[in-house]
Parts: C-alpha cells; structure tokens; sequence
C-alpha cells in the first residue's frame, strides 16, 4: 500500500519514477515496514500501470452511466518535439459535469483523416466504441484541420454522427479577439517590444540580472524580472508583463541607463521606458486587460456551461465599457505629471480618451464576432442547462424564461 501511494503522489506532483527508490528508503528511515522487494523503477512502472487502468475504467463506467458525453481535443508537443494529441471526456454524472483525462498518442499525422483515426482508435481502445451513438459534442482549437466546413475533423465525425457539435474553445477565441482589436497598433507594437526586449535582455545575461537585483537592493525595492509576453495565452502573460514593469520600473531605469553607456541595446530600451506615450499606453492597457483577463479565466474553468459564459461575456462586455481613462488615478497622475514612480518622461502625450474609447470599442466588436455562434439555436437552448441562472421570484420573468 505505501509504493503504490509513493508511486501516485510522485506523478500527480510530476516527479520522476526514479524517485520512487529513494523515497521507498526513506519510508524505512521513517519505521515503515514495506519490504525490500518491488523497490525498483521497474514495478514503479507495474505500480502506475495499475493505478491507470483502475482510473481508466471509471471513466469508462461514468461514460456508460451517461446518456451524453464531449469530447475535448488538442495538440501538445514534448522535448522531442514529436507532435501529440490529447483526449479529454466531458459527460454528467449524478448531476454534475466530470471533464476527465482519457489518453494522449501520437497520430500519424495532423491531417483531419489521420486525427479521426486517432480518435476511433482510441475510444475504442477504452471500450467506448459502442457509445459513440452519446457523442453530442466536440471541443478544439479554431485550426482548419478541427473544424473546416469541407474536410475538418468535425465535419468527418458528423457523417457518423450527425448530431456531433464542433465548438471552438472559448478561451483561446477570447484571446484571439483580443490580438484582432489590437493587431496593427502602433503603440501596442511599441509596447510589446519593449516588453519583449526587456524579457530578453535579462534572461539571456546572468550579469545584467545581478546588477538589476543589486540595483532593486539599493533603491529598496521588492521588484521581479521581466516576464514573457509572447506565450502561448496573451492575456495573461501580458498582464504579468505589465505588472512586472512598473512593479520593478525604477530599477529598470536606473540599471539601463546606468548601462546605456557601454549596452547599445541597454541605450535602446532605456529610451523607450521614459517615452510619455509608451508608459501612458502601458498604464491604459493595464486597465482595459484586466476585464478580460477575469473573463479568460472563468471561460477556463472545467463546470462551466454555455449559459454562464454567455453572462459572464456579456458581464465582462460592460465592464469594459464603462471603464474610462478618468477613473485611473495612476494614468491621470502620468498625464498630468508626465513622471512614472519618480522617473521624468519624454515626449508628447497622445489624446488618452480618444484612444482608451477606440481600442474598447475594438474589443467589444471582435468579440462578438468570434462568440457570434452563441446565439445558434441549438447552442441557445443549451443555457437552461444553468440552473443556477434560473430566474427565482418574478413570476414574468419565469414565464419568458421558460417561453424562450
């Protein structure tokens, strides 16, 4: 019993199998008796094959007890750079939504005819195959080979299944909508260069970031390096970008104007963390993203149902559109002071209101594009699945709720 608990905590905290032998002997340094026999990473591996099987078979129950079930799709790429694909199950049991891991391979191929070999393959190598007549919906990313309209993965499975639902993952359609609104913008282009070389100039030289610690000891000043800003969720790394800026901003400037000297590149940044209307357009940004963000990570979460992201869009929509420059007080102080934490700024201001009213209107607009196929009758109908959305007291409301 303690190496198969020792087995399963090492791989839901992603530790190595071969760990599994020294923390056996550590066990034995505790006083638990647990044999010398099976202390290899042999029967680690027999260990966790057994733990898998056991978890695969009720997911398999929790399909066959369902009269429904989704499936979930995406690629993932290992060290190797061997290109995979995971299989997540959506389904309802006992009243509650269940979204469980079912397997990761390797197909052939990422063309639309070998993922859908993949995938009978594989639902059939978890004795699924007799309930695919249950598969009411399909989740992927918006690429042409998951849901073109001629030759998609979808597209395939409904000449099976001609009930099957493709629907493109709300939280990647949120962050491409954003990269629309934004796409082109000068100041947003000058801004994620900076960021982008911030991130780089640090990471790539051990020296740099010494003297930038140093620098934060010296002013006293509890600062981060750098983050990426161009992964693979842009909104978020974006606003741990932004944080991160101002956050250790008079580090930043001191250190890179210290180094301006001798650092052509040092020069260049240290310029661009004094412009006026880079600081100002990273001070609107901040705010505007922050919306989003909240609604990037509801749209994440494994209950949800198209009832609550329905809201929270619409939720998330207005937010965005009362925010206005005024209520920043860190960006009217910018304006007004044209000085960032201390620091004097350099050149002109753009008109702020004008510019936070267009990039909002932007958003809103992209996204309403991309969520459009909410409002598909079928998709529509899916929101009395929220009952926790289900009108309570007035007896109208009720009675339109359940018209519509």
């Amino acid at each position: 019993m303690f190496k198969f608990r020792n087995i399963h905590a090492l791989i839901k905290n992603n530790r190595p199998i071969s760990d599994f032998t020294w923390i056996n002997k550590l066990d034995e340094q505790k006083g638990l008796e647990h044999g010398t026999t099976y202390n290899n990473r042999w029967a680690a591996t027999a260990f966790l094959e057994c733990i898998a099987e056991t978890v695969r078979s009720e997911v398999t129950e929790n399909v066959r007890g369902s009269k429904f079930f989704s499936l979930t799709m995406d690629g993932s790429t290992d060290c190797g750079t061997i290109e995979q694909e995971t299989l997540f199950i959506r389904c309802c049991s006992e009243g509650k939504i269940m979204l469980k891991f079912l397997c990761i391979g390797e197909p052939r191929s990422t063309c639309a005819q070998d993922l859908l070999t993949f995938v009978k393959k594989k639902i059939q190598e978890n004795d699924l195959g007799d309930h695919m007549h249950k598969l009411v919906g399909f989740g992927c990313d918006g690429a042409s080979n998951m849901l073109g309209c001629h030759n998609g993965l979808v597209t395939l499975l409904r000449q099976e299944y001609s009930e099957i639902l493709g629907i493109h993952c709300l939280a990647h359609r949120l962050e491409l909508a954003y990269k629309d609104a934004l796409k082109g913008d000068r100041l947003y282009v000058q801004l994620s260069t900076l960021l982008l070389g911030l991130y780089y100039f640090y990471k790539n030289s051990a020296k740099q970031r010494k003297n930038l610690r140093e620098c934060m000891e010296v002013l006293s000043l509890k600062g981060t390096l750098p983050h990426r800003v161009n992964g693979s969720r842009w909104l978020p790394h974006m606003q741990r970008a932004l944080d991160s800026l101002f956050r250790s901003y008079p580090a930043f400037v001191s250190h890179l104007q210290d180094a301006s000297h001798t650092n052509p590149k040092a020069n260049g940044l240290a310029r661009l963390l004094v412009s006026s209307s880079i600081i100002t357009f990273a001070v609107l940004l901040q705010g505007i993203i922050s919306p989003l963000v909240r609604l990037s990570l509801t749209l994440q979460r494994p209950d949800l149902t198209i009832g609550d992201a329905k809201i929270a869009i619409a939720a998330s929509k207005d937010v965005l559109s009362q925010y206005t420059a005024n209520s920043n007080e860190k960006l009217k102080e910018i304006v007004e002071k044209k000085e960032c934490l201390g620091w004097k700024l350099k050149g002109n201001v753009f008109d702020v209101d004008t510019t936070s009213e267009t990039i909002k209107r932007r958003i809103v607009m992209k996204i309403d594009e991309r969520y459009q196929d909410l409002q598909d009758n079928i998709l529509d109908a899916t929101t009395i699945g929220s009952l926790k959305n289900w009108p309570t007291e007035n007896t109208e409301v009720v009675i339109q709720f359940h018209l519509e």
